[in-house]
């Protein structure tokens, strides 16, 4: 694709981009703002959520993008345990970039009390096999789990193999 008049033609429509100090620079550039960071990081605040006890199902490569990096499906099913309770199972859209991919997770859990609950996630994995997950969001009908609709809830965990822990925090 080339907008008229040609793959020039776009640049005059771009706004400069300005330098941003490298002390407040996010550890992701452009990615991840410092403050969310922190809340990674730090966990100030926060509880435990559940954790996620699973295992990778099924992975599919689409090779490299015109955007850069590799983009694959990455199947995967586990046991939610804590405050919710159940099995969860999704997709993960991976964009695997140099020395880090970008999660996009869309899946669901069945809860041990028969709710069905969607969560999306978005966040980040690292060669170490370390996973940071910056947001999830949950979407339920079920009257007993509609908290979670206004929690702020993240992600730290591990992937080792094909093996799976994430723990989830959220504030009260």
């Amino acid at each position: 694709w080339s907008p008229p008049g040609g793959p020039r033609a776009s640049f005059a429509l771009r706004r400069p981009r300005r330098a941003v100090p490298s002390a407040r620079r996010p550890e992701l550039p452009g990615l991840v703002p410092p403050s969310i960071c922190l809340l990674i990081f730090g966990m100030a605040g926060f509880e435990l959520l559940a954790t996620l006890e699973g295992r990778i199902t099924e992975r599919v490569s689409f090779g490299a993008t015109p955007t850069g990096g590799y983009r694959s499906d990455v199947h995967f099913e586990g046991r939610l345990q804590g405050k919710i309770n159940g099995a969860m199972k999704g997709i993960d859209y991976v964009l695997e970039r140099k020395g880090f991919a970008e999660l996009n997770v869309r899946g669901m859990i069945k809860t041990d009390d028969g709710a069905l609950i969607s969560i999306e996630i978005t966040g980040f994995w690292f060669p170490s096999g370390e996973i940071r997950d910056v947001m999830a969001r949950f979407q339920t009908g079920s009257p007993q789990y509609q908290w979670l609709h206004q929690k702020i809830v993240v992600g730290k965990g591990t992937n080792i193999g094909d093996k799976l822990i994430v723990k989830y925090y959220y504030l009260p």
